[in-house]
């Protein structure tokens, strides 16, 4: 009774959180990445990214009646500033918790999701395994983790980090199956089930760093690209977007923000559902919204279309950030899937205390390139969960909140498949 009413009143800070920010306690169906889909601070329609203590455009309205050396002097100053204030300076570089960075308060970089594989894989050998889907733009392994029987009748996928500056999902997935994987090797139960019996009759594959690159674009900028070629598009985008935005702040606040992988392109618009119909306003590669090329051109997008044809799923969970919220509601999917969708966000609502999305109402939606519309029209349930509040990428000391509030999610998926 004590949790279902610390549940509520999570619910009610939300909402009154939602409501303060200008944000509808509603939250608008799911159809895509659409514009608007991070309702605190997107940076769409400004001159750039959003920088703490600064003009979202290039000149301020003093600027626009001062002088032009006055502008200069203005704009030189509010430079200088930018970047003394770095906004790589807010990293946290927490310690491991008994040997999982999983487990502590960090920027979770791709080098300790790595060290956290190795651990899993070291400590519970005989239920978890690791593979590479693989490999992105600057050379980094698209990782993906099998958790319990493989051959196993029910079938969950996991996903986070599709997003590089979402990048807090991939911390939080992880310390997920950390937990998981600890109560069955000591015994634990969960709804009276044992969970290593749990695990027996149940497969979950886990993506838990789909971006990598962009993850570490926001975490670090252009100090650890790999590639000189990468860096030089790199550079170009941003150029072009600053032109685009009129925006004459540190290019750092760009990777910061960067939401999309090194190729300027935005994997959940890139899946062929509604890609040519799309109109991403960007036209060319971007920190954010560019829906590439051509559908499914990408090797983040190839991977988690390829993930599919190894096993035959029940649901898919994506963790995405941020807002609070259960997205469910595809209006071109199937009935059947729409309806367990709907089921799937029900039980995440409950155990987190978020808001539920509302249903679409176009039923006629062709789409618009996103993950979740691919899976609706193969016939596959699928919920994305946005956690936390505030502007992306959110602070690395929110893991722990955002836990608290995600920590028997998975339990409880796998306990109703299999009680289903």
């Amino acid at each position: 009774m004590k949790k279902n009413i610390n549940k509520t009143i999570m619910s009610i800070l939300i909402a009154m959180s939602l409501a303060m920010s200008g944000t509808s306690t509603v939250a608008m169906a799911e159809t895509g990445p659409a514009r608007g889909a991070e309702p605190l601070d997107t940076g769409i329609g400004t001159g750039g990214p959003s920088v703490p203590g600064s003009s979202a455009s290039g000149t301020s309205a003093a600027g626009a009646t001062a002088s032009g050396s006055s502008a200069a002097t203005a704009n030189a100053t509010a430079n200088a500033s930018l970047i003394a204030s770095s906004p790589f300076n807010t990293n946290v570089y927490g310690s491991p918790v008994n040997g999982y960075y999983c487990d502590g308060v960090t920027t979770y970089t791709y080098e300790n999701l790595e060290s956290d594989i190795s651990a899993l894989v070291s400590e519970f050998g005989s239920v978890v395994k690791s593979s590479v889907l693989g490999v992105s733009a600057d050379n980094r392994n698209i990782y993906e983790l099998t958790v319990g029987e493989p051959s196993a009748e029910n079938q969950i996928l996991l996903t986070a980090t599709m997003h590089g500056r979402e990048y807090i999902t991939t911390q939080l997935v992880m310390r997920q199956i950390h937990d998981m994987l600890s109560m069955a090797e000591n015994g634990g139960g969960f709804k009276g089930q044992g969970v290593a019996s749990l695990l027996q009759t149940t497969c979950i594959h886990v993506i838990p760093m789909v971006n990598p690159d962009g993850a570490v674009l926001s975490q670090f900028g252009a100090s650890k690209v790999k590639s000189q070629t990468i860096l030089g598009n790199l550079k170009a985008m941003i150029q072009h977007d600053q032109q685009r935005e009129n925006y004459t702040g540190d290019t750092d606040w760009y990777y910061r923000r960067w939401k999309n992988n090194a190729n300027g392109v935005d994997i959940n618009r890139n899946f062929s559902i509604g890609w040519k119909e799309l109109d991403d306003s960007r036209y060319y590669p971007s920190y954010e919204y560019y829906k590439g090329p051509s559908a499914e051109s990408e090797a983040e997008t190839q991977a988690l279309i390829k993930v599919l044809n190894e096993a035959s799923f029940d649901e898919v969970i994506n963790y995405h950030a941020q807002g609070s919220v259960v997205y469910w509601s595809f209006g071109g999917a199937p009935e059947g899937v729409e309806a367990r969708s709907k089921q799937l966000a029900e039980l995440v609502k409950q155990d987190t205390g978020y808001i539920l999305g509302a249903a679409s109402t176009n039923k006629n939606s062709v789409g618009s390139g996103s993950y979740k519309e691919y899976l609706a029209l193969k016939g596959i349930p699928s919920v994305t969960i946005e956690v936390g509040i505030g502007s992306c990428p959110l602070p690395d000391t929110d893991i722990d909140g955002i836990w608290q509030r995600n920590s028997e999610v998975l339990k409880d998926l796998v306990y109703e498949i299999n009680h289903r």
